[in-house]
């Protein structure tokens, strides 16, 4: 009876190859890949092509009982100085921002909704409208986006209801958030030209159809006229881009971590395909040396055996 011992071996051999083959990939390759296209991807677009503003660093005044304002000065910086950060620490600050370069703003905004006792609406269904727009020297405000969006109200008589037989598994204000945290998104505003006339950067929020409380031109009006609370999230902030001329930096810009991503695969599939490319040949002409020297030596082994039989 015959025992086949070879398998283990060759199972050994292949477990082997594909280790050596998964650590490569994984230890070398992938983090050569990464850095690889941060490289270039910090060449094509410099790491203050954006600047990431919380709400928070913005001054809040309020115009009557339903319209909104956080305003903020823009600092303008040379292209020969460093541009600052704004610090997400709660505090206002100035927004530093390039002179005379076209900016591209993605904003997230998170608040809470509140409406006064003695005014109660009939519904918790509310309206409101998001501004953006800047402040010129010696001018009328430019707008640059304006959007009319539904949101929800809190009023003293809501409160929060559970199914029959279920308790609240987190804390109240989660259960807030849950229900009644509104969420507004405006992506690629686009305009904001950080010229010698622009002086701030202005976000309104109004609840109310009142010239008196509204700049001119994005004041949609209401059917209500109750006195309202806005509560903003720590979470709201908007994103300045540079807008640039091509239209590829900017989706690269806008989708930073996406794009990372997908460049981080590319790059890790052309530099295998090199190494692949580079040990096949390698082991190509390495075989080819290897079975001519076995040729020359055969050679020299018949010669030499020829010759010894002739002597004899």
């Amino acid at each position: 009876m015959k025992l086949n011992i070879s398998w283990p071996f060759q199972l050994m051999q292949w477990t082997s190859y594909v280790t050596v083959i998964f650590i490569v990939q994984i230890i070398i390759i992938l983090p050569l890949s990464f850095i690889s296209f941060n490289d270039f991807y910090q060449y094509l677009i410099p790491t203050d092509s954006s600047q990431l503003v919380p709400l928070s660093a913005f001054n809040l005044t309020e115009s009557g009982r339903c319209h909104f304002q956080y305003t903020q000065l823009l600092d303008k910086v040379s292209a020969h100085q460093d541009l600052p950060i704004v610090k997400p620490n709660g505090l206002i600050q100035h927004i530093p921002v390039r002179e005379h370069i076209d900016y591209r703003i993605d904003a997230t905004f998170k608040f809470f909704c509140l409406i006064n006792e003695e005014d109660t609406a009939k519904h918790n269904l509310q309206t409101a409208t998001v501004s953006v727009y800047t402040l010129r020297k010696g001018s009328n405000p430019l707008l640059l986006h304006s959007k009319y969006v539904p949101i929800v109200c809190i009023t003293p008589q809501d409160k929060i209801t559970l199914p029959e037989g279920k308790q609240l598994k987190h804390s109240r204000l989660s259960q807030y958030r849950t229900e009644w945290l509104n969420e507004i998104k405006i992506d690629d505003i686009s305009d904001l030209t950080t010229d010698s006339q622009t002086e701030s950067l202005v976000i309104g929020f109004n609840f109310i159809a009142d010239e008196r409380y509204a700049t001119k031109g994005y004041n949609h009006g209401y059917p209500y006229r109750n006195a309202y609370t806005l509560l903003m999230n720590e979470e709201s902030k908007l994103n300045l881009r540079i807008n640039f001329n091509q239209g590829i930096r900017n989706l690269m810009l806008r989708y930073r971590i996406i794009t990372y991503v997908v460049g981080t695969i590319v790059v890790h599939i052309l530099i295998s395909f090199l190494m692949i490319i580079t040990t096949v040949t390698a082991f190509y002409l390495t075989n080819q040396k290897l079975a001519e020297s076995d040729d020359h030596r055969g050679k020299k082994v018949s010669d030499r055996f020829t010759e010894a039989r002739k002597q004899k």
